[in-house]
């Protein structure tokens, strides 16, 4: 069960950076 937790937790914070990543690039365009 922890390997799994972990798996999901690393899954979920890459996710995360790729969409703070594309509001970063996005922001001049829209600005």
């Amino acid at each position: 069960m922890p390997a799994f937790s972990l798996c999901y937790f690393n899954a979920m914070l890459k996710g995360l950076w790729i969409w703070v990543f594309a509001f970063l690039l996005k922001m001049p365009f829209v600005a």
